[in-house]
């Protein structure tokens, strides 16, 4: 036997119920991955600001040891701003030698702005700690008296 459904005038498509339902699951969804989404920006923000500090500090350090220029170099580091510079301090530096970088879009840096490492062996004149934020999430960068930088 076969059976056979009729329709009758009417029955044909989607309840307003089944509608809201369809539409509010899609509004969830859509909710979920905005809220995923800002959350992976501003995390990926933030490890590309701290590579960028500790690129320059590398940079610099490499720089003195291998006594380019014959000379010292060092990292300022000034809210979302990176120089490294070629001299004893950031005020007594060779202007021309400087190499400007800089974070990405709402990461900001603190703490400790300026570090300078000795000519051939790389050490650091002086340690500390910067804090790199984006947001309410930070990171902290340090450097130690053997020139060990730690994230």
């Amino acid at each position: 036997m076969i059976y056979q459904t009729r329709y009758e005038k009417g029955e044909y498509g989607f309840t307003l119920a089944e509608i809201i339902i369809v539409l509010g699951v899609f509004s969830l969804f859509a909710a979920i991955s905005v809220s995923l989404y800002s959350n992976f920006k501003y995390g990926s923000n933030l490890d590309i600001a701290v590579a960028n500090v500790v690129e320059a500090m590398r940079k610099a350090q490499a720089n003195a040891e291998q006594g380019q220029d014959d000379s010292q170099w060092g990292v300022m580091i000034a809210g979302s701003e990176l120089v490294i510079f070629e001299g004893p301090s950031y005020v007594g530096r060779n202007i021309t030698s400087d190499i400007p970088m800089s974070l990405p879009a709402g990461a900001m840096a603190s703490g400790y702005s300026e570090f300078v490492f000795q000519e051939n062996t790389g050490y650091p004149v002086n340690t500390g700690t910067v804090t790199v934020s984006d947001r309410e999430i930070n990171k902290d960068i340090s450097i130690n008296e053997k020139g060990t930088i730690s994230y």
